[in-house]
């Protein structure tokens, strides 16, 4: 059974917390941006350094 949720317009260090959290239960996730770029949990941390001051519209994607 495939799950899908989409949140949406999370805070660019609650969404990475979210997707590490999942990732680690064993969740497919990624995060994307508001004009589509997805962030697999490799990129998580150079997502967090090159976004860390901005104010992203990010979802968090999770598929089981």
């Amino acid at each position: 059974m495939t799950r899908i949720t989409k949140l949406t317009e999370l805070a660019l260090v609650v969404a990475v917390a979210r997707a590490r959290h999942l990732d680690e239960l064993g969740w497919r996730v990624c995060i994307t941006d508001r004009i589509g770029r997805q962030f697999k949990p490799a990129d998580f941390d150079m997502l967090l350094d090159c976004y860390q001051s901005a104010s992203l519209g990010l979802s968090l994607h999770q598929a089981g």
